[in-house]
């Protein structure tokens, strides 16, 4: 409360008026970073769907242009290997020739997720539309299974980012 120079008091405010707008502030800010926290997470979520569509559309590619996967890859990580195939960076059994099927960053050797965990693929090898994929009791009528961990890094939890869900 302002105190007038009638009073012969300087004019102020006193300290449970300042506490109390610094607590009013600090219940916003704290309001205000919940927000942007939960905006985060579903923009890390979202980016995670897109990278899992887009790694199995580029294997598919790949299924399509060579009519079998490469016999290195079952179920594996986005790592240099699986990267240098779908770049297309050398000429070999596994990309004959030599086609770009995914473009990456070019000082990218591995391809993780916003929290730092690789992808992981399955591709099916025997061509009956079956993959296995870690921690699923059935196999899924598919040709590729690309999956995240999501954001707790452990596999086959419901915060898990999946290519065959939506």
């Amino acid at each position: 409360m302002l105190r007038s120079k009638k009073d012969g008091l300087a004019r102020g405010f006193t300290i449970i008026e300042m506490l109390v707008v610094l607590g009013m502030i600090a219940i916003l800010a704290s309001l205000v970073l919940t927000g942007v926290h939960g905006v985060r997470l579903q923009a890390k979520k979202t980016k995670a769907r897109h990278d899992v569509e887009q790694i199995a559309t580029a294997w598919g590619n790949y299924l399509q242009e060579y009519r079998r996967f490469p016999k290195t890859v079952t179920v594996t990580k986005m790592d240099s290997a699986a990267l240098s195939i779908l770049r297309g960076e050398t000429a070999g059994p596994d990309n004959p020739q030599r086609l770009t099927f995914m473009e990456f960053k070019s000082a990218t050797t591995n391809y993780a997720d916003p929290w730092g965990s690789l992808y992981e693929v399955a591709l099916d090898q025997d061509l009956d539309n079956k993959v296995t994929v870690p921690g699923l009791a059935s196999p899924l009528y598919r040709s590729v299974a690309v999956w995240s961990k999501g954001p707790d890094g452990v596999a086959g939890t419901k915060d898990d980012i999946r290519s065959w869900q939506r």
